[in-house]
């Protein structure tokens, strides 16, 4: 039977016992698609922290503020479901704790419709649509929808950024600018406001390199 690193320390559990550990709170959507693909992961992946209570976000530097965690329960729309999204995952590590995974062992994630993109935080995964809390509730804090994968996020024109950690030499994460007319490539990291002769592209975490799967895109006005 198949098993899945499970919290901080040794053990592991099964996937049912995965499911009625951490699917009660979780978002319906997030949760088809998340234990879609820790079953996919064959016990390489699992869950080493997920809900956190109201009052229990950890105020310190790399945590988001108190209720602005996606760990957090969250109203989401139009279903006004209240629960959260958002997995701290872990992987094991022989008889010894388990341990933060590495990029490369979530690197097929966005096809179950999921990313890890935080930059230096390879743990945290979450609706491959949903990226920042501000950014989600400016949106009208939309709920995850099926189906997945998902497209990128395209605004009005044929652009995208798409998640490539493997392009970037020598860095723990960057962007590739993917342009289909031609596939043209640009490739930045850490700088991520840049500009072409018609187009700004620019990161919506104020300015703070993320290892992100998509950035907006948004036309320059003459």
């Amino acid at each position: 039977m198949t098993t899945y690193p499970n919290g901080y320390g040794t053990n592991r559990i099964t996937l049912d016992e995965m499911k009625a550990k951490h699917a009660g709170k979780m978002h319906p959507e997030f949760a088809r698609r998340f234990f879609a693909y820790m079953e996919a992961k064959v016990g390489l992946l699992g869950v080493g922290g997920g809900w956190r209570a109201t009052g229990t976000q950890p105020d310190a530097a790399g945590f988001a503020p108190e209720g602005k965690s996606f760990h957090q329960s969250q109203t989401f729309k139009p279903s006004y479901f209240v629960g959260y999204c958002a997995v701290d995952l872990v992987t094991g590590n022989g008889t010894a704790r388990h341990k933060s995974p590495a990029w490369a062992d979530t690197d097929d994630a966005a096809n179950f419709g999921l990313h890890t993109f935080i930059h230096g935080e390879p743990w945290h995964i979450q609706p491959l649509e949903i990226r920042g809390w501000q950014s989600w509730k400016n949106a009208g804090s939309p709920d995850p929808v099926a189906p997945t994968p998902i497209d990128p996020i395209e605004d009005d024109m044929p652009t995208y950024l798409a998640h490539a950690p493997k392009s970037l030499q020598g860095t723990d994460g960057g962007y590739v600018l993917v342009i289909s007319q031609g596939a043209v490539r640009y490739a930045c990291s850490h700088d991520v406001t840049f500009s072409l002769p018609e187009y700004t592209f620019t990161d919506d975490t104020q300015g703070h390199a993320q290892y992100a799967t998509m950035l907006r895109c948004a036309r320059i006005t003459a």
